[in-house]
Parts: structure tokens; C-alpha cells; sequence
């Protein structure tokens, strides 16, 4: 390359400055970035920080987005989103981190991993539980079909489902279903902890005494 010459440098281009082991490599970092459960005032600083680095935040858990943003793991449709799509969770200080080495124009880029969030729900503190990406739960629930009891669980729970492999249906649908399908082992029918309309509980009730099975009881927080 000739001395005070332009040069468009694309991903994964290789630059030598001088001696031979000085090597570089040219990588292009995107992020679009989802936040669940921080607060208010913590969520319009990170958008004003995203804003500043030309990062896009979006509302919802979408295929475009790299990161999302806790500052504790809280079990939500967008955390399950997050691992099945094989994304990063980390706290609003890693985008404080990448801010000021940008602004600096000089430091390493933080590493996710550094900033993962703290667990602070109790159903989610195993000693073996990872947060970190793993390609494996992209068929975590491969094979299997989930049945929702209502239209809006369906929606609250479809995505997770779907991105882990899974398939799901409206049990309140015009569709009927039969016993054995119901009873299969690759079926799990789906309730919450606690319904707020009796004639859903009662549903619920009915399903129980036919099946005589176990049910997965989802307790997923919302956003």
C-alpha cells in the first residue's frame, strides 16, 4: 500500500503495520439492544447512552437483537428469548464500558461475559445454571409441542417456544384435540400458578381430571 493512501478496510481484511508480528484484523461489531425489568429512570439513561454510540434499542425481543439488557435475571419470555436465540445478557454497565472506550477511542471492548447479570430470582439460582450463550438450547425443546390455555398465554410464551425448537398451540382454538394427543409424552400442556377468570379454572380442571397427568406450570414474569 502506497504512503498516504485511502483504503476501504471491510471485515475480516488483515493489516501489517511494519514488522512482520505486528498483525491486525478488521471486525464489525452490530448491536441492537433489548432491555426486561430495570427501571425507568435506568432504562431512559441506556436509551440516551445507545443513542449517543448509534445503537438501536427496540421495546421487544426481536431476530435482529444481539443484547439484552438486565441489571438482575429475572425469568421473563425475554430472557428464555435471549438463551434460545443464543444472545448476551448483560447489565447496563457493559454499554457504560463500551461508551468510554469509543469516546476515548483507545481500550479493548468489554467482554459480555464480565458483565452478566446477578441472579435474584430464586427460582432460577441453581449452581449449575449458565446465562451465558450456548448453541445447545437453540433445540432445547425440539420434538416437543406446548399447549396453551388461552390466546394470550399462547402469545405471551410463543416466541421462547418457537426459538428453543418447540411448537404451540391454542387449546381455546377452534381445533380440537384428541386424548392421545394430549396424553403423548412429547405434549405438555401448559397453566399458570394462579387464574383470574373462573371459567379458565375451571377449564384448567377439567383438562387435569381427564389427563390424571403432571402439568408444567410456567411462572415466566412479564417484560
Amino acid at each position: 500500500m502506497e504512503p498516504n493512501s485511502v483504503a476501504i478496510l471491510k471485515t475480516g481484511d488483515k493489516i501489517r503495520f511494519g514488522l512482520q508480528w505486528h498483525i491486525w484484523f478488521v471486525y464489525k461489531y452490530t448491536y441492537v439492544v433489548t432491555s426486561s425489568k430495570l427501571d425507568p429512570a435506568v432504562t431512559s439513561q441506556l436509551k440516551d447512552l445507545l443513542q449517543d454510540m448509534s445503537i438501536p434499542y427496540h421495546n421487544d425481543w426481536t431476530e435482529a437483537s444481539t443484547h439484552l439488557t438486565m441489571s438482575g435475571i429475572v425469568v421473563t419470555p425475554k430472557v428464555v428469548s435471549a438463551l434460545a436465540s443464543v444472545k448476551h445478557i448483560v447489565t447496563p454497565a457493559f454499554w457504560s464500558s463500551l461508551s468510554k472506550v469509543l469516546t476515548s477511542g483507545s481500550g479493548w471492548y468489554p467482554k459480555e461475559e464480565d458483565y452478566v447479570p446477578p441472579v435474584v430470582e430464586q427460582a432460577a439460582k441453581y449452581e449449575s445454571v449458565s446465562f451465558l450463550p450456548n448453541p445447545k438450547r437453540r433445540c432445547l425443546f425440539q420434538g416437543l409441542k406446548f399447549v396453551a390455555l388461552s390466546q394470550q398465554q399462547m402469545k405471551y410464551l410463543e416466541q421462547c417456544v418457537t426459538l428453543a425448537g418447540g411448537t404451540i398451540m391454542n387449546m381455546m382454538s377452534k381445533q380440537s384435540f384428541a386424548k392421545k394427543d394430549l396424553l403423548d409424552d412429547k405434549t405438555i400442556v401448559l397453566t399458570k400458578s394462579s387464574l383470574h377468570v373462573e371459567s379458565q379454572q375451571t377449564q384448567v380442571n377439567n383438562v387435569v381430571e381427564k389427563l390424571k397427568r403432571k402439568y408444567f406450570s410456567h411462572h415466566l414474569s412479564y417484560s
